[in-house]
């Protein structure tokens, strides 16, 4: 297996197994997966080592949640799946040219809808009842700022009373 990945808020890790055109060369690896990296890229290195044909990208350079651009050399379809799942998924990924076995899911990897098997990346999505709970939440949020504000305000409003009338008073 090859080193993880530092990875940021937007990133996780995943362990795959992917496999080069013949389907005979395989490789088990540690894949990140990065929300901000439009498209997921795997390393040349990676590519060699499974065989694959790459062929031209139109491509151009894209950046990954941390600030890294990487330029696409080529792309090639491969054939992966989770080390903990039976089902195998097809991907194309954008060839790198980065050293190490480095293979990287990016947001077009992602499901974006429920009709998809969301947990092919081992990420889960909000259903339509977390969504509604965390809606509800946000409002209560906001209505107690609203209150505390408010609060707030008729506290000064009560000093500020206060302190006209006593500044009113004659002294003894």
């Amino acid at each position: 297996m090859s080193e993880q990945p530092v990875l940021t808020s937007k990133e996780s890790n995943i362990e795959i197994i992917v496999w080069g055109d013949n389907e005979e060369i395989e490789q088990a690896t540690n894949a990140g997966v990065d929300r901000d990296l439009p498209v997921s890229v795997i390393s040349k290195t990676m590519t060699e080592k499974l065989r694959a044909g790459t062929k031209p990208s139109q491509q151009g350079p894209v950046k990954d949640s941390k600030g890294k651009v990487y330029t696409p050399i080529g792309k090639v379809n491969l054939l992966w799946q989770r080390s903990t799942a039976a089902q195998t998924n097809e991907q194309t990924f954008f060839v790198v040219d980065l050293s190490g076995l480095v293979v990287i899911f990016g947001a077009n990897a992602i499901p974006t809808n429920s009709s998809s098997n969301i947990h092919t990346l081992g990420l889960k999505t909000q259903n339509d009842e977390e969504k509604k709970r965390q809606a509800m939440k946000k409002q209560m949020e906001i209505a107690k700022r609203a209150k505390e504000k408010k609060t707030q305000e008729n506290r000064e409003k009560q000093k500020h009373a206060q302190e006209s009338s006593s500044s009113k008073r004659p002294g003894p």
